[in-house]
């Protein structure tokens, strides 16, 4: 089975542009949702405990998944 294939070195730059920037904004948009979603909840349940250890993590998450 053969799968579309995106060949970097002859695709125009646009072209690319167009072609990864909806995957990569609704990515974002998604980790922005999680993320306060995860805040609104971490608030009403644990506390500011809760959202400190959000706020410490995330950085991190974001780090390892630009990495990956």
């Amino acid at each position: 089975m053969k799968r579309d294939a995106i060949d970097l070195g002859t695709v125009g730059v646009f072209t690319l542009f167009r072609k990864y920037f909806i995957p990569t904004l609704f990515g974002m948009l998604s980790m922005s949702a999680v993320t306060a979603f995860n805040g609104i909840l971490a608030g009403h349940g644990i506390g500011s405990d809760g959202i400190a250890a959000i706020n410490i993590c995330v950085p991190l998450l974001m780090l390892f998944t630009g990495v990956g």
